[in-house]
């Protein structure tokens, strides 16, 4: 986590011996080779279990995303208002899910199907794992059955879901309200069935001007509205139709004026709550853990840890605590885990007479602007009870002495050696 907002090109280097790049709360934690160690043998599940029958491409990653999955719905009661998109986790890796989208800032990954309210906060998600693993099917397509898995937790309690064109379509309308889900979303020309004919024609819209606004209803209440700003759009509702309109403000470019522009209530609704998915990458490409790995369910992993860490500051502001920022947040947390794990348990009796061992010393490492310098280099016996090896790569023995300049151990006669270049 402190990695995240604390960025140095490499990572060995917050733990340097160098003035200034040393950074204590990672270095005093752990040193770099533990550290190291346990990164690179990370795992998460036993890959001798892992059955040829098994179709599952998270096996890896599994057990930490169910978890996560019923943490994140069980720390918070569901809003009214919530919305659904995609997310990419970064990954560019031979991987056999990973998907290209080219509108993403980060094209390559893998990616992810996500349910957020519109304070940002994730209450579910689905990896996506290509077309042969969807799982049950409703016949309203790949995607209106992610919807349909995504919501299968808020049926009956009257939510309002939120999905652009790629997930909206009449049908999944109609599915979503038989069991107490309204929906709204942007539709595609194509999808609105016998509504186009219907409604005004686009020629007629701009004809009336920006704004115009034509609307339609089903008999089972679903509202198509067709509206026009800088160009035509459809938007298909259970719950929001052209009434009460607002006004927008547009800007325009070729005049270099702002204009106000009448937007139907369904198009008010959904500009205020779509952007819950949006709000959440954001948040989590504010501070993210970024470092290169080839393994690509270390990188999902670190992903989910970023997002839980967004989702505890989504709960820590609901809670009416003081505000707090999410950098501060993240650092807070960071700090309380790492002290969590540094304390030493107490133990039962009396407390020892004999004081705790010292800590090993790290080496030392003498700049070279320091060590080569021709001033005030002079050895310097020290009343230390055990002697310290000499820092002179030739030499083998153990000293008393230091250098006063370089405040390193050096036998007297070592101390050419060591500081000609």
């Amino acid at each position: 986590m402190v990695m995240g907002y604390i960025r140095y090109p490499r990572a060995r280097m917050y733990w340097s011996s160098e003035d200034g790049l040393r950074l204590g709360i990672i270095a005093d934690a752990m040193s770099v080779n533990r550290y190291e160690q346990i990164l690179s043998h990370l795992h998460f599940v036993d890959n001798y279990t892992y059955q040829p029958a098994n179709t599952d491409r998270l096996f890896k990653i599994t057990p930490v995303l169910s978890t996560l999955q019923k943490t994140f719905l069980a720390a918070a009661d569901p809003e009214e208002f919530q919305s659904i998109d995609e997310q990419i986790i970064p990954f560019k890796g031979q991987l056999s899910i990973k998907q290209y989208i080219p509108k993403k800032p980060k094209p390559w990954g893998v990616k992810v199907w996500v349910r957020a309210g519109s304070s940002g906060y994730v209450y579910r998600f689905e990896v996506y794992q290509g077309s042969a693993n969807r799982g049950h099917s409703s016949g309203l397509g790949m995607a209106g059955d992610v919807v349909m898995r995504l919501c299968d937790d808020i049926k009956h309690k009257n939510h309002k879901v939120f999905f652009d064109n790629f997930f909206c379509s009449i049908p999944l309308l109609e599915a979503l309200k038989n069991i107490g889900i309204y929906g709204t979303g942007t539709c595609r020309a194509n999808r609105v069935k016998g509504a186009s004919q219907k409604l005004k024609s686009e020629k007629q819209l701009k004809e009336e001007g920006r704004g115009a606004c034509s609307v339609v209803s089903t008999n089972r209440n679903i509202t198509v509205t067709r509206w026009l700003d800088s160009s035509v759009i459809h938007m298909a509702s259970t719950c929001a139709g052209q009434s009460p309109e607002d006004v927008a403000q547009r800007w325009l470019k070729k005049e270099q004026t702002m204009i106000s522009v009448q937007r139907p209530y369904s198009v008010a609704l959904y500009n205020q709550h779509m952007g819950g998915v949006d709000l959440v990458d954001q948040c989590v490409a504010m501070y993210p853990h970024r470092r290169r790995n080839k393994r690509w369910y270390i990188r999902v992993f670190f992903h989910f840890l970023d997002v839980t860490v967004v989702n505890a500051w989504r709960l820590y502001m609901m809670s009416g605590l003081e505000k707090m920022n999410l950098l501060i947040f993240k650092a807070s947390v960071a700090r309380a885990l790492i002290n969590t794990g540094s304390l030493q348990q107490s133990k039962r009796g009396r407390p020892s007479g004999t004081p705790p061992p010292a800590k090993r010393r790290a080496v030392t490492k003498v700049p070279s602007e320091v060590r080569f310098s021709t001033a005030n280099h002079w050895p310097k016996l020290t009343q230390v009870k055990n002697a310290n090896r000499c820092h002179d790569a030739a030499c083998t023995r153990k000293t008393k002495y230091i250098c006063i300049q370089c405040r390193v151990a050096l036998c007297p006669g070592c101390f050419a050696n060591f500081h000609v270049a």
